[in-house]
């Protein structure tokens, strides 16, 4: 939220955080942050590691069994999609969330018959695999209806809304309902897509695990250098894009996740936009003015809660964990 407020003021137009610089009177721009944090920070981490070696195997491909566990375990795919789209409806967890608890709750499935998790049971790959696919379209659900990405993905998407004037929310159902029937086009064509295509470039990807490690490292920096300079051919662009990579690095570093980073860029200026606006018609008196309203009372009340129960959790189990070792 704090860097989504560097630039020009949305109500009166004053430079700020800019400290003098005309690039920063623009804001700090998606692209080369997105890029810096997830691509840049991934490959200083994996610079830091051993150098590995992988063996491709070259009869790698599929097989009529894959399809036909559709057809035998329809509802491992069904419990993990309806997980994958819960989870991707809940702003910030993302796919690993989805896949862990798919994999745990298909744990409680276990047939007597089949195979231990972890020592091959399909339903393990099938649950995690699936959960991860259906976030993507639970996450779209509060971004249309919200103006809330649900993880980093559609972030990244609602950013190039916002770039190109339309501003997602219940309003761009009425305003621009061509976007809204492309947004759900081109997904339902990719998920028909997406088997065809794998199919087909499998075997070519999993080739590239040939290639040296840092050679692959490399082509990744290049292509983040020159994709990143290609979107606005300015130079500053490329500090920007450095500073974020390096700053991605202390976040993986200590243990910081990057996705809520940047859903609370992409979020910014629309919060800043409405918690002004808010602020003059309350005329500085904002408690007064959602104590008659009860719809926004009860909505601020549940986020509170849901940031204030786990810390009380956590607080709880620490004390609990010490109570024996002092006792």
């Amino acid at each position: 939220l704090a860097i989504a407020t560097i630039g020009l003021d949305p109500m009166t137009g004053v430079s700020r955080f800019g400290y003098g610089s005309i690039y920063l009177d623009s804001g700090i721009a998606l692209v080369p942050m997105l890029v810096g944090i997830f691509a840049l920070s991934e490959i200083a981490v994996q610079a830091e590691r051993q150098v590995r070696a992988h063996d491709a195997e070259a009869g790698v491909g599929t097989s009529m069994e894959a399809f036909t566990s559709l057809v035998r375990r329809p509802f491992t795919y069904l419990r993990a999609a309806a997980m994958g789209v819960f989870i991707g409806i809940l702003p910030g967890l993302g796919g690993v969330s989805a896949s862990f608890l798919s994999y745990r709750i298909e744990k409680l499935f276990k047939r007597k018959d089949d195979p231990e998790f972890g020592t091959g049971n399909p339903n393990g790959v099938i649950a995690c695999e699936t959960s991860n696919s259906a976030v993507t379209g639970g996450a779209l659900i509060p971004m249309l209806s919200l103006s809330i990405p649900g993880d980093p993905i559609v972030a990244v998407l609602m950013g190039g809304l916002l770039l190109q004037g339309v501003v997602p929310g219940p309003r761009m159902f009425i305003t621009d309902p061509e976007v809204v029937q492309g947004i759900f086009a081109v997904f339902l064509v990719g998920a028909v897509l997406l088997l065809p295509i794998g199919l087909m470039f499998i075997r070519a990807v999993i080739r590239v695990l040939v290639l040296p490690q840092w050679a692959i490292m490399a082509c990744v920096v290049m292509i983040s250098l020159v994709g990143t300079y290609a979107v606005q051919r300015e130079i500053l662009d490329l500090y920007v894009l450095i500073f974020f990579g390096f700053a991605g690095y202390l976040l993986r570093k200590f243990d910081f996740p990057l996705p809520p980073i940047v859903i609370g860029f992409v979020l910014g200026p629309i919060f800043e936009e409405k918690f002004r606006r808010t602020l003059l018609i309350s005329q500085g008196d904002l408690f007064g003015y959602l104590l008659d309203r009860p719809i926004a009372l009860a909505v601020l009340t549940l986020t509170a809660l849901f940031v204030i129960l786990p810390l009380v959790g956590a607080v709880l189990r620490k004390r609990k964990v010490m109570a024996p070792a002092t006792g």
